[in-house]
């Protein structure tokens, strides 16, 4: 069958529990099944909601509405669809958010007739969010259960994963499609993201109930054009909103050997040192020149072309008892600190961790304890004060991949770093 999945949770971190907040006396959720039970070419509607506690609330109302439900994984949502679409057996799906309570069921029957009759493995209206001409909160994508078996499989990076469908649009490994509207409103924001979205869409819904107004999206628009502090509150969301959203913005990893480094990329690189260790640029430079060699790789994380973050991967050559003649030893790991806590970091670890995988060598780090849950999270494994290095530093040490370690071979070792 083909469905329309509605994803809803209440731990939104911008505004949480959003979907139960109430607007005439209805909640979020409510309001939007309630305008997606007006289309007419879908007639089945499943909510994915994730198997928290807190998110029982949702299963309550959706079981005093009748509407079929779905719970999965919090985070992966490339999972929780999966897992959903295996249960019902759905052919296709028709995406929608449940911050998009002001959707036009006019556009999903438009959209979907569209995609019926083309060959396309993904259309949308709004995402590229370059390519959009539409407001943001009218969001509507629609692709096939193979296209998302094939996302499933290929798509490995955490943050992809939890937004479902980046990885469709950014990889150009599928044919998709963006919709245009006749007149470009993508300057338009009526999603549910922000306390001041819920306050704009509030209002909107008042008038609409004024009008006697359904609140198609031309007669939303009209009434966002007649009153200004309306629309300039919406500017001001939109604008924090894409701030908040790496995950739409340009963000890519340059590799580099250390013999083919720049002078300019020298000083970024120093210049994201110095707010971790506070030493002179001399002292930087100084130390990079003794220790780093030109087969050492850095890894540049850029966001619009800026640089972002930075990370090392040394190799060290080992002349001891040691069972290994290399190892690679993962070094200084920082983002710029503006954009700590934005999950920008796990780009940055993919990319190393690509790189070791094709070096097809054992890799080591040390962290402080607060740090080693971060790197579990990406299979690196703990294995305590079992390697020695010459500075003696009381940190852990951790290795990936955990295929290639054996205790045996560290016995007594005292890797130079």
């Amino acid at each position: 069958m083909d469905c329309i999945l509605v994803q809803a949770r209440t731990g939104s971190k911008r505004l949480k529990n959003k979907v139960l907040k109430k607007i005439n006396r209805r909640t979020i959720l409510e309001n939007l099944i309630i305008r997606l039970k007006k289309v007419k070419k879908i007639k089945n509607i499943i909510v994915l909601t994730t198997k928290k506690k807190e998110d029982d609330s949702i299963i309550n109302l959706l079981k005093k509405m009748n509407i079929n439900y779905f719970r999965g994984s919090e985070n992966d949502l490339v999972l929780r669809f999966y897992d959903c679409v295996q249960k019902y057996n759905i052919k296709n799906i028709i995406r929608i958010t449940s911050d998009c309570v002001l959707i036009d069921p006019r556009f999903i029957d438009r959209f979907y007739k569209f995609y019926k009759s083309k060959r396309y493995d993904y259309v949308s209206n709004t995402t590229p969010i370059e390519k959009s001409s539409f407001p943001d909160g009218s969001d509507i994508e629609i692709f096939s259960s193979k296209t998302l078996i094939k996302v499933h499989k290929m798509c490995k990076n955490k943050i992809d994963r939890e937004h479902l469908t980046n990885y469709i649009w950014r990889s150009k490994k599928f044919k998709t499609y963006t919709f245009q509207n006749n007149k470009n409103l993508s300057n338009y924001k009526y999603s549910l993201d922000y306390k001041e979205d819920f306050t704009s869409i509030k209002k909107i819904f008042s008038v609409l109930n004024k009008r006697s107004q359904f609140g198609y999206t031309n007669e939303i628009i009209n009434i966002i054009n007649a009153d200004k502090k309306l629309f300039k509150r919406m500017k001001l969301t939109k604008k924090l909103y894409l701030k908040n959203r790496f995950d739409l913005n340009e963000i890519n990893c340059e590799v580099i050997l250390h013999s083919n480094l720049s002078k300019n990329n020298l000083k970024n690189i120093i210049h994201l040192k110095k707010q971790e260790w506070k030493y002179e640029i001399n002292s930087h430079k100084k130390w990079i020149k003794n220790k780093i060699k030109d087969n050492d790789i850095h890894i540049l994380l850029k966001l619009n072309n800026k640089i972002i973050g930075y990370t090392m991967l040394r190799i060290l050559k080992i002349r001891s008892y040691l069972k290994y003649k290399k190892i690679i030893y993962f070094d200084t790991y920082i983002i710029d600190k503006t954009l700590r806590g934005k999950k920008i970091s796990p780009y940055l670890m993919q990319e190393a961790i690509k790189q070791i995988n094709r070096k097809k060598i054992l890799a080591v780090l040390r962290c402080k304890k607060n740090l080693e849950k971060y790197y579990k999270n990406f299979k690196w494994k703990d294995v305590g004060q079992r390697i020695k290095f010459n500075d003696n530093k009381k940190l852990t040490s951790m290795i990936y991949p955990v295929s290639k370690f054996k205790k045996k071979d560290f016995l007594n070792s005292n890797l130079a770093v």
